[in-house]
């Protein structure tokens, strides 16, 4: 199992210091960061020589809450996966998260086995949706659909056969080179059609690439 370096950002240090042990065991995880709001987290990467692969990220802190600090992340340091570990349970508020550019949202009671399964899975897919999140994605599609005669592209592009091919392999958890063997055809070339999708659904990782396009009735929301 590849190494992950994981960042804890919770401003209750109990259930920080209790994530970071119940993480241990699996040797392969290692905790490099531990901050109590994400001023301190986005302080903490400024002067750090490690940089965490993942960030578990709690929403309500002081200083700076979880959707301040997402923005911080997606404009400063790209390359760090988030997860939200959160009690928020509104639909518009984690569908929004999702599109902000988060790679998955667990709420605070979810047992740790599932937590280290959101990280294998955000770190090899880039995304983790749950059964939680799959429900939301659905009821948002059905919401939708009821209003809207047909789904467009924020900027009118329409996707071709061979993105909307891509687009539902991405769905099924496929990798870019799972991806690229099944259609026969380089890794580079399956990474252009990613781009492509993300620039044309205005998103900005595969989480809130999937997400839009569910909300726009461009896929189905359904468990691959």
């Amino acid at each position: 199992m590849k190494a992950v370096k994981l960042a804890i950002v919770d401003d209750h240090d109990l259930f920080a210091r209790g994530m970071k042990s119940l993480l241990e065991p699996f040797n392969y995880i290692e905790t490099v960061i531990t901050a109590s709001n994400g001023l301190d987290f986005i302080e903490q990467l400024k002067t750090t020589t490690t940089l965490p692969d993942i960030v578990l990220l709690d929403l309500k802190m002081p200083k700076m809450d979880g959707i301040e600090t997402l923005e911080h992340l997606r404009r400063d340091f790209p390359t760090i996966k988030c997860i939200i570990l959160s009690m928020h349970e509104d639909e518009q508020f984690v569908l929004h998260l999702i599109k902000m550019g988060a790679n998955g949202y667990l709420i605070k009671d979810s047992k740790v086995l599932e937590v280290k399964e959101a990280i294998d899975v955000v770190m090899e897919k880039d995304y983790y949706y749950n059964d939680f999140l799959l429900k939301i994605m659905r009821k948002g599609l059905t919401n939708n659909t009821k209003s809207q005669k047909k789904p467009k592209l924020s900027n009118s592009e329409e996707l071709t056969e061979r993105e909307i091919e891509v687009l539902d392999l991405i769905c099924q958890q496929y990798t870019t080179q799972e991806i690229g063997e099944k259609l026969f055809l380089s890794k580079r070339t399956i990474e252009g059609y990613r781009k492509k999708l993300l620039e044309k659904t205005n998103t900005k990782n595969t989480a809130g690439l999937i997400v839009t396009c569910i909300n726009r009735g461009i896929i189905e929301p359904k468990r691959y």
